[in-house]
């Protein structure tokens, strides 16, 4: 084993890949312009950057689109047009990139959807990406559970024979320096008054359960714990009111000084100094733990316990021997899915203790072997 991955089988899938490659012309992976960073921005950013560094693919990159001319002459210049989804900047523009698959469809490119997440999407978002379903050729998921998700959803399981299962990565590069910001400051002195800050990074939705977390850290706090939740990241701009909701069962709770939000962290030396300042990362999402998360592998990279509720599906892992590798050396502790607040508790206080841990990822060596496995999907759909 090295850092988090079989050296043996990794060098084999990558061999693999690499005697298929140079079968694909230019492909292009459109994403918006402007806008904040996501999970899935910085995953396909990363994406694209290893896929070029292995010479994986020929003429891959990221194409950021601002206007419809320059982007569909671009468009109609490529062989593979790549859409990922969700990205947030695409759900207000919801027009751009349906005429550029359009376009795209009408021109015969192969179109290749990257598909982050699909069930826990309100569904007039899955509503507009029906026509991407329709019109690729082969639709990409990191995760099992997605994938089971688009392929048990009655309005499209006609495209399950579309589905492939490709390898995730943590997206940000721990930085070798921090940066001591105000808000850096400002959640030191938070944490001063603590003694356990439980973390959880990204954005916060209600797909992700943060509520739970209130709950492990009011039964810590009847329990002569002073506990508090750091939530490195910001509200998404959702349309179900979820921020002023989440607001609203914080106060009811009575947590208004136990939690701390510090909103979106466009810096990656001032957000690894954030997530440094928790002591344990707790994540109670609904499914367990996926093999998506971003969130999950960047709180890994912080060098802190990650404690993740047990995946729903058997078999999430078994694809992903970064992930195996994670849970098998017990960075990554999985909690029962059917622990109660108690036990949730005691892991919770058990794992801050032990404090920080030795951060087992290779980046280079997950990016290498995640864009092997998207690169074998590309060539593998001809036109």
């Amino acid at each position: 084993m090295t850092e988090g991955l079989p050296v043996r089988g990794f060098r084999r899938s990558l061999r693999f890949s690499r005697r298929r490659a140079g079968e694909v012309g230019r492909c292009l992976f459109l994403v918006p312009e402007t806008g904040p960073s996501c999970g899935v921005r910085d995953y396909t950013s990363e994406l694209v950057r290893s896929l070029r560094r292995q010479s994986l693919v020929k003429g891959c990159e990221e194409v950021p689109v601002a206007r419809i001319g320059s982007a569909a002459r671009r468009v109609l210049r490529a062989d593979t047009i790549v859409f990922s989804f969700p990205l947030l900047v695409w759900s207000r523009t919801v027009l751009l990139p349906v005429v550029l698959l359009l376009l795209a469809s009408a021109s015969r490119r192969r179109i290749v959807l990257l598909l982050h997440e699909w069930s826990h999407l309100h569904p007039l978002r899955r509503a507009t990406y029906l026509p991407f379903v329709a019109l690729c050729r082969t639709i990409i998921m990191l995760s099992p559970t997605v994938m089971a998700g688009v392929q048990s959803d009655p309005v499209v399981k006609w495209a399950r024979s579309k589905c492939r299962l490709a390898l995730h990565a943590p997206p940000v590069l721990r930085p070798t320096v921090r940066e001591c910001s105000s808000r850096v400051r400002k959640v030191r002195k938070f944490k001063s008054n603590c003694d356990v800050v439980i973390g959880s990074f990204g954005s916060i939705y209600r797909g992700k359960e943060p509520t739970a977390l209130l709950e492990v850290c009011r039964y810590l706090r009847e329990n002569q714990v002073r506990a508090s939740v750091l939530f490195v990241g910001g509200f998404t701009n959702s349309i179900d009111g979820y921020e002023s909701r989440f607001l609203q069962r914080v106060k009811a709770m009575d947590l208004e000084d136990a939690v701390f939000v510090t909103g979106y962290v466009e810096r990656t030396p001032e957000l690894f100094a954030l997530l440094e300042c928790a002591d344990v990362f707790l994540y109670l999402f609904p499914e367990g733990l996926t093999t998506r998360r971003s969130s999950v592998l960047t709180s890994v990279e912080a060098g802190r316990p990650v404690l993740v509720r047990a995946s729903a599906c058997a078999a999430e892992v078994a694809h992903h021997p970064g992930y195996c590798s994670l849970i098998d050396d017990g960075v990554l502790e999985l909690i029962p899915r059917e622990a109660a607040l108690p036990q949730i508790g005691d892991a919770v206080v058990a794992a801050a203790r032990r404090g920080p841990t030795v951060r087992p990822v290779n980046f280079e060596a997950w990016w290498e072997l995640a864009a092997a496995s998207v690169s074998a999907m590309l060539v593998s759909n001809p036109r």
